[in-house]
């Protein structure tokens, strides 16, 4: 592992455990990825391109955004244009999380 990619993962990872510790994150690795694309990429998702983006199964993404969507962090809508699919929608609750963990990764890159 290189410095600079040290200097990016630990800050990330000491975050990740605060907010775990706090009990405002309780994710699996792909629930953390789907939560993170889902508010960082700045985009319409759907269940089918969230899968192809992180090369995962449509149902292993369905899991994960159940999850997700029991936290009140996202929520499903159907897509006006496309009856077949799903848009998954940023919630207030998702963005207050985000921001909290964001913070504290800031703080700790700063260090």
């Amino acid at each position: 592992m290189t410095y600079s990619t040290k200097k990016i993962l630990t800050p990330c990872l000491l975050a990740l455990i605060e907010s775990i510790k706090k009990n405002e994150i309780d994710f699996s690795s792909r629930q953390i990825v789907l939560f993170l694309s889902i508010y960082l990429v700045d985009e319409t998702h759907t269940i089918r391109g969230l899968a192809k983006s992180i090369n995962i199964s449509k149902a292993a993404v369905s899991r994960a955004v159940n999850y997700l969507e029991s936290l009140g962090y996202v929520r499903r809508i159907a897509d006006k244009k496309d009856s077949r699919s799903i848009i998954i929608q940023k919630t207030v609750k998702g963005k207050i999380v985000l921001d909290k963990f964001l913070s504290r990764f800031e703080k700790y890159i700063e260090e």
